[in-house]
């Protein structure tokens, strides 16, 4: 428990992102319709359909938990860099449709999700 305690401290912001992602891949794959009623969502769409966006997510999300609890550092990096394409994914749909007049901001929350996903790679131990 002392060893799991201490994992959850080190990696806080990798088990954030882990978890805020699939809580969001849940939402979408719970209520689709959000994804294909939304202009900001055609872009990914046309790209991914609305369910493989939150399963991409979830199992994203789920691989990272794995490895950050396995100390696996080449996975840990597999999962982010595809949390972070899906995530970009999802900002560039909000702020096409916040440039076509649909004014959003979700496209600044998804970036900041993003940049806090590319800090944690700067800052992560990848070489083992």
């Amino acid at each position: 428990m002392k060893k799991l305690k201490t994992v959850i401290i080190l990696k806080w912001y990798s088990v954030c992102l882990s978890v805020g992602s699939i809580a969001f891949g849940m939402y979408l794959h719970s209520y689709p319709f959000t994804i294909n009623a939304s202009v900001s969502y055609d872009i990914i769409t046309n790209i991914l359909r609305s369910d493989w966006l939150a399963l991409l997510l979830i199992a994203f999300s789920l691989l990272k938990l794995l490895f950050i609890g396995i100390d696996y550092p080449k996975g840990r990096l597999i999962a982010l860099s595809g949390l972070i394409f899906l995530w970009t994914l999802v900002a560039v749909g909000f702020y096409i449709q916040h440039i076509n007049g649909h004014t959003n901001s979700g496209w600044i929350i998804c970036a900041i999700i993003v940049f806090q996903a590319m800090g944690i790679s700067q800052r992560g131990n990848f070489n083992r």
